[in-house]
């Protein structure tokens, strides 16, 4: 039997891999859980939402990376303690569990490789076939790729992909969807704590380092997200660094005083999947946004210029370009069209991807027994 550890550190990722390690509790497998400490705030509540227990090892703890001098600080002591680490078990009889396109995930493989340990990336194979857009996510991807052994591709498009970095088909594993299909059918089949008055509303959350680090291109956001609401009442969920950047740049004060946007804080994924199963629509630059809504056939208005997923495009997803004249189109479309939330029956009917990655680790456990000189050994 080998040893599993699973690699992770944001948000995003402990969402889409808690479905994973639930049902790995479920079974009875033991695998070492390690955070990286990329992100903090609202980690426990996380793991509190999924039932999943809490890390075995923090690489850095009590750090949330939401600056540039953070980030580069807590990837300086993530790699320095991971490397150093004598709790995580490595070599050849181990295989590490890394996730989607963050720092995280290519530290994590990184440090696997080091140690002589094997690498399954989850949510291998997407592209934007663009280096600098989004960055450095492409890049990330394209790095964590040539470290990985084993692909979880959720498309046959990811496979096709995947395939330019190993020469062996059956390394490839084609789940279908992506696991965050699992965590938002948990997140529906859960009773939410929000409650809201809200009736005719849209979600806005915006977070990506592209948007908010670039005042110009920020201000050009807002501005379109202060147009809706003259049409429309706008939940604006605020992420931690987006909510510094705005209060840095004056824009937190003047939003507050706009009647028809409500500021919110991030909230936990259960209570954010039923505010989303209720809106009219959604506008993000997020990619997993781009999937929980193909999902619950959630129109979404992407502000960015390109995207590495096929999830819902020119079916309910739109990319903006940040042109006003599309948003201002999207809008009028779906501001008054009010729609029917999605049962998480509706959702069920779809393979498990967490159940099929499960499966594909269980049958790379098996350790294959050492030869040794005998009757049975005709080499």
């Amino acid at each position: 039997m080998k040893n599993i550890s699973i690699i992770i550190g944001t948000k995003a990722q402990l969402v889409k891999m808690a479905p994973i390690m639930k049902l790995m509790l479920s079974r009875n497998t033991p695998f070492n859980f390690i955070w990286t400490g990329q992100h903090r705030e609202t980690i426990d509540e996380l793991i509190q939402c999924f039932d999943i227990r809490q890390p075995d090892i923090i690489w850095v703890p009590d750090m949330e990376a939401d600056t540039k001098f953070k980030l580069f600080k807590w990837l300086f002591a993530a790699l320095s303690n991971g490397i150093r680490s004598d709790k995580l078990v490595v070599g050849r009889d181990t295989i590490i569990l890394v996730h989607g396109d963050t720092l995280s995930a290519f530290v994590g493989a990184l440090i696997a490789r080091i140690k002589g340990a094997k690498v399954l990336h989850i949510e291998a194979g997407l592209r934007s076939y663009n280096w600098l857009n989004p960055f450095p996510e492409e890049i990330l991807r394209i790095l964590t790729s040539y470290l990985t052994n084993y692909f979880a591709c959720s498309s046959e498009w990811a496979c096709e992909n995947a395939l330019r970095f190993t020469k062996k088909k059956s390394d490839i594993l084609n789940t279908q969807n992506n696991t965050l299909i699992d965590s938002t059918i948990l997140a529906l089949d859960t009773t939410p704590e929000i409650d809201s008055n809200f009736n005719n509303y849209c979600i806005a959350s915006i977070h990506r380092v592209e948007n908010i680090s670039n005042q110009r291109r920020l201000a050009l956001i807002l501005n379109q997200i202060i147009r809706v609401s003259e049409t429309i009442t706008v939940l604006f969920v605020l992420h931690p660094a987006t909510r510094k950047k705005m209060e840095a740049t004056g824009w937190l004060k003047k939003l507050q005083n706009i009647r028809k946007i409500t500021l919110m804080e991030r909230m936990n994924y259960i209570d954010f999947c039923h505010l989303l199963n209720n809106a009219n629509f959604l506008i993000s630059d997020g990619g997993s946004n781009q999937e929980e809504c193909s999902y619950l056939k959630l129109p979404c208005l992407l502000m960015r210029k390109a995207t590495e997923r096929n999830e819902g495009m020119e079916e309910n997803t739109f990319l903006s370009n940040y042109d006003e004249n599309i948003v201002a189109k999207f809008v009028r479309k779906f501001s008054q069209t009010k729609r029917k939330p999605i049962l998480h029956e509706e959702l069920k009917d779809v393979n498990s991807p967490s159940e099929m990655i499960v499966d594909f680790l269980a049958e790379q456990m098996v350790v294959e027994p050492e030869l040794k000189p005998g009757i049975g050994n005709r080499k």
